[in-house]
Parts: C-alpha cells; sequence; structure tokens
C-alpha cells in the first residue's frame, strides 16, 4: 500500500456507517422506534459530511498535487449502502408468513397489544406505543384450539399476555386462559384479525 493515509480517511466512514446500521437494526434489541430512527438519520447526516470533506480533500490533492482520487470512501459508502438495502430485504426472505395475528387496541392508539402465530410454529408478543414498541419472540403448540406459548411474558407486557389461550373462531377472538384454566378478563381478549389456520 503506497499511501496508507488514503485508505485510513475512510475509518471514520466505516466507524460512523457501522454506527448508524446498528441504530437502525439492533440498538435497543426487541425495543425500538423514533428514536433509533432519529439517531440513524443524525449518523447518517454526520456520515454525509464526513463523506464530502475526505472526498473534497482527495479531489484538492488529485488538483493541486496530481495524486490519485481516493476511493476508499466510495467503496466505503458502497459497501454499507449495500448492507442497508440488503438487510431489510433478508429479513424479509427468512421471515415465515403469519396464519394468526390478534390485537388489542389500534395501532394509532396510546397503546396496543398483538400477537401473531406464523407458519414456522413461531410467534411474535408486540407492546407498542405510538413512537415506540417492543417485540417479544418464542415458539407456540397448537392443540386443537389451545394455542400453547413457550415462553410466558406477564411481567414485560404489562399482564396483558399469558402462555395459555383458547380460540374462538365463530367470534374471531383469541381469550387468555388463567392457571385455573378459567378465561381472562374481556379487557386482555385479543380480536383476531387475520387467520389461515
Amino acid at each position: 500500500m503506497k499511501n496508507p493515509g488514503k485508505f485510513y480517511s475512510s475509518v471514520p466512514l466505516l466507524i460512523i456507517g457501522v454506527f448508524a446500521l446498528y441504530a437502525l437494526f439492533l440498538m435497543g434489541g426487541n425495543c425500538g422506534g423514533a428514536a433509533n430512527t432519529y439517531l440513524f438519520i443524525f449518523a447518517s447526516f454526520i456520515y454525509l459530511l464526513v463523506f464530502c470533506i475526505v472526498v473534497a480533500i482527495s479531489v484538492t490533492q488529485l488538483i493541486m498535487k496530481k495524486q490519485k482520487f481516493n476511493l476508499y470512501p466510495l467503496f466505503t459508502t458502497a459497501i454499507l449502502l449495500a448492507i442497508l438495502f440488503i438487510t431489510p430485504a433478508i429479513q424479509n426472505w427468512m421471515e415465515s408468513p403469519a396464519v394468526l395475528f390478534a390485537q388489542i387496541g389500534a395501532e394509532n392508539s396510546q397503546k396496543y397489544y398483538s400477537i401473531q402465530l406464523k407458519k414456522n410454529n413461531a410467534f411474535e408478543i408486540e407492546v407498542g406505543m405510538r413512537e415506540y414498541g417492543c417485540t417479544y419472540p418464542g415458539k407456540y403448540t397448537l392443540k386443537g384450539d389451545t394455542v400453547l406459548l413457550s415462553k410466558n411474558y406477564v411481567a414485560e407486557t404489562d399482564s396483558m399476555f399469558t402462555d395459555k389461550y383458547v380460540m374462538d373462531k365463530t367470534n374471531q377472538y383469541l381469550y387468555p386462559v388463567k392457571k385455573d384454566n378459567k378465561l381472562g378478563d374481556n379487557s386482555r381478549w385479543l380480536r383476531i384479525l387475520l387467520m389461515k389456520m
């Protein structure tokens, strides 16, 4: 490598770019929302600013000192953009289709709760607010009209979810079942909006 400074000029871009992708895809674990998006936008702005400075320095060196143009920032940007656009496509491709979706409250309400059962026997519970939400995954088994979840997320979901439900296909409800095999109160009944079972 004749001029290692050219390579090292893309290191800040790589660090800022990885942080932006982390904020968008991974920060918060199972929880995320508007704050992640704002952080991604801020990091992207900083990335663009640093990118413009590095390219301006490279163009100045090209014109004034007749040095070769620094391609490393362009390669770094191309790789980060590829990750940005390919990651959601891979996630969608790998995701199993939903066979049941039930919800309490609308997504635009102050707070809503939903459960999604997938074809591969995975489930996702979502507790959402207007600008923030958390997803809790697990596996489920189906025994007749009874759905048994592998994990109990009572503490994480404001006691709205349990690990056992009964499906009422006629009235389109998913009823929580208490430990004594009695139905939970009707404020925790989930309205079935999608059923392909």
